[in-house]
């Protein structure tokens, strides 16, 4: 995947109230699907693989389990829009509006037990940035 420089530009008042509304409803949904993988870390109810044969690389069924739970919310509540996964996930956008998906930033340290990694989510319209939720699950915190 190439990367890009993202854009990031004064958003008129309207557009501000709209994306804040979404980045609440995409909050609370990231809460519950993090509530999830702390279950399937504490139980050991998570396994992983190499990517791309890198033992360093790694991705989880939990990484799946965020990019297919989080892929699903956005189809549901915002179909036109499109979804680029760490994981895979590729859905073209009908309307110019992609999200990008990190289902666990820290993957590493969510297998290892550490409490330093989070769900990002963020959405772009054209080069231009316009939203960002993290979720940190085992910190309780999040940003947008």
């Amino acid at each position: 995947m190439e990367e890009k420089k993202i854009k990031i530009l004064p958003r008129p008042f309207d557009s501000i109230v709209r994306y804040e509304s979404l980045s609440i409803q995409l909050s609370e949904f990231l809460e519950d699907v993090a509530d999830e993988i702390l279950k399937m870390r504490r139980l050991d109810g998570f396994s992983y693989e190499e990517k791309g044969g890198k033992h360093w690389d790694i991705v989880t069924s939990a990484d799946k389990y965020v990019e297919l739970a989080v892929s699903n919310w956005i189809k549901r509540n915002l179909p036109n829009h499109g979804i680029l996964g760490e994981e895979g996930v590729s859905i073209d956008s009908k309307d110019g509006h992609i999200w990008r998906l990190d289902p666990i930033d820290g993957t590493t340290n969510y297998e290892r037990g550490s409490d330093f990694f989070g769900i990002s989510c963020g959405l772009e319209i054209g080069d231009v940035a316009v939203l960002g939720v993290i979720h940190y699950p085992a910190l309780g915190l999040g940003l947008r």
